[in-house]
C-alpha cells in the first residue's frame, strides 16, 4: 500500500519533455496566428480614424446649425491633423497619426480646397478624405445633398489618391 501511494506522489508533475511539447505548439500556432491579428489590427485602427473624421464633421456641422455662425474644417496633411473650429479664437486639433488611430491623413479635398467650410445651417461643399494605416487606405466622401443631413460613403481609395494628388 504504501508502494502504491509513493508512485501516485511521484507522478504528479508534468515532465521536461511534455512542457517543452506544449511550449512548441503554442510557438507554432502563435506564429501562424499573429500575423492574421496584426492586418486587422490595421484594418480596426483605419475605421476608427474614419468614425474620428465623420464625428468630428458631424460635431461641426451641429456646431454651425447650433450658433447659426459658419465653422471652419481644416486638414493639414502634412501634420495628419484636422483642426475643427468652435468659435473665433477657439478651435480643436485632432491629431489622427496619435494613439489610438496612428493614422495618416494623406489629403482632403472640398472644391479643391483642404478645408471644410461649414455655413450657419450646417451646409458645406462635398469633398472627399483619404486616410491611410499601414498598408491599408480609405477614402471617405462627404456630402451635404439637403441642409437635414451629412451624407457618408466610402469610395476607391486609388482613384481619391490620385485625383488629390497623392502617391
Amino acid at each position: 500500500m504504501t508502494q502504491q501511494r509513493a508512485n501516485t506522489r511521484a507522478r504528479r508533475g508534468f515532465t521536461l519533455v511534455e512542457l517543452v511539447l506544449v511550449l512548441a505548439i503554442l510557438a507554432v500556432l502563435s506564429a501562424v496566428a499573429l500575423p492574421r491579428f496584426g492586418s486587422r489590427d490595421a484594418e480596426y485602427r483605419l475605421k476608427g480614424a474614419e468614425r474620428t473624421v465623420i464625428g468630428w464633421i458631424e460635431e461641426g456641422r451641429a456646431r454651425a446649425i447650433a450658433g447659426s455662425s459658419p465653422r471652419l474644417i481644416v486638414f493639414d496633411a502634412d501634420a495628419d491633423t484636422m483642426t475643427v473650429t468652435r468659435r473665433v479664437g477657439a478651435s480643436d486639433v485632432i491629431d489622427l497619426s496619435a494613439p489610438p488611430w496612428n493614422a495618416d491623413l494623406l489629403g482632403a479635398g472640398f472644391g479643391g480646397d483642404a478645408s471644410l467650410s461649414l455655413d450657419g445651417y450646417g451646409g458645406g461643399e462635398s469633398g472627399s478624405v483619404l486616410l491611410a494605416v499601414g498598408s491599408e487606405r480609405s477614402a471617405i466622401r462627404i456630402e451635404f445633398p439637403a441642409r437635414a443631413q451629412v451624407m457618408v460613403s466610402s469610395l476607391d481609395a486609388s482613384v481619391v489618391a490620385s485625383a488629390l494628388g497623392v502617391d
